[in-house]
């Protein structure tokens, strides 16, 4: 079980800080939600989360006060859309779509600031073999400018899908990994980019 009020301690102790002020300040919350969390016994995860963002905090003796015995690389919370069926057009531009904070390896995305970073599960086989149904894809959705064979989250006449794209002499050109699939001649100026796909791994819940 949780200890709400020592879960705070020990941010403050890790944060270096020797006040509730100061904690509640780094949380983004007032002082008063602070105590009103304590009073309550609940924890403001999501704020936590982005507090921690891109530290080496070891979170189970954040939360449980037990020291992992394995090494804690240096980690980041983003935001990751598990309902966001981002390949087969049913998708949300604006990711309105309910998420979670997951944590992941930040030395996976050297350069980058992680807050470009989101993570969405694919439901359709568009783009298989290389992303198949099932995976989770990372998005920068600081690089929006198109570059021709690379793979991009977009949104074409309100669809939204995962597809790789290529410029021809008549413009951009659509063209899914998976050839069952048809390709899609489209201008630029028809064409919303939410971000480019950086990594991919399986299933991650």
């Amino acid at each position: 079980m949780v200890d709400v009020v020592n879960v705070f301690e020990r941010l403050k102790h890790f944060f270096k800080f020797s006040s509730d002020v100061e904690l509640a300040d780094k949380l983004k919350i007032t002082p008063t939600n602070l105590s009103g969390y304590k009073r309550r016994k609940t924890i403001p995860y999501e704020d936590i989360f982005v507090a921690l963002n891109n530290t080496d905090a070891d979170l189970q003796w954040i939360f449980y006060g037990i020291e992992s015995k394995i090494h804690q690389p240096k980690t980041a919370f983003i935001q990751y859309y598990s309902d966001l069926s981002s390949s087969d057009g049913n998708g949300n531009i604006d990711l309105l779509s309910p998420y979670e904070m997951i944590q992941i390896d930040a030395t996976l995305f050297p350069n980058t600031d992680i807050k470009n970073i989101i993570a969405i599960k694919v439901h359709s086989t568009i783009m298989s073999p290389t992303i198949m149904s099932q995976d989770t894809v990372f998005v920068d959705r600081s690089k929006t400018p198109l570059v021709s064979g690379k793979a991009y989250l977009i949104q074409i006449n309100g669809v939204t899908l995962l597809t790789r794209m290529y410029v021809t002499s008549s413009g951009w050109m659509s063209k899914p990994d998976n050839g069952n699939y048809p390709e899609d001649f489209i201008t630029e100026d028809k064409i919303r980019v939410i971000g480019k796909m950086t990594h991919k791994m399986g299933d991650i819940g």
